[in-house]
């Protein structure tokens, strides 16, 4: 099964303002909808596809993680770092979730093969 959610900045972050709250509250609650959705017990793996890295730089789980490790979610799939930014890429194992970063120029425009 393939859910997900457009995610956004995390609240550690620098650039994080107050406004910033509602709109990635509401990303959590997308989050949580479209696994909610999902047939139990499942026959499939499940895999979130983000916008946004749902982890902090050193790897420190967001509470899209948390909503991810609740529904059993196998593989996270993200973008949004490019430039200067693919420094703070974290990728492998984070809670059990196998993560993926996937923007076109981390992967020099090539095909990343998931799973």
């Amino acid at each position: 099964y393939i859910c997900g959610t457009r995610g956004w900045m995390l609240p550690d972050d620098d650039r994080f303002k107050s406004e910033d709250m509602k709109v990635y509250k509401r990303e959590l609650i997308r989050l949580e909808l479209s696994l909610s959705g999902l047939p139990f017990p499942r026959s499939k793996k499940v895999i979130v596809m983000l916008h946004y890295p749902p982890v902090y730089e050193k790897g420190k789980p967001s509470e899209f993680i948390e909503i991810m490790k609740k529904h059993n979610v196998d593989t996270c799939v993200y973008g949004h770092l490019h430039g200067e930014n693919l420094k703070r890429v974290v990728e492998g194992q984070v809670e059990g979730i196998n993560l993926y970063m996937v923007s076109c120029d981390y992967l020099g425009f090539k095909v990343k093969k998931i799973g």
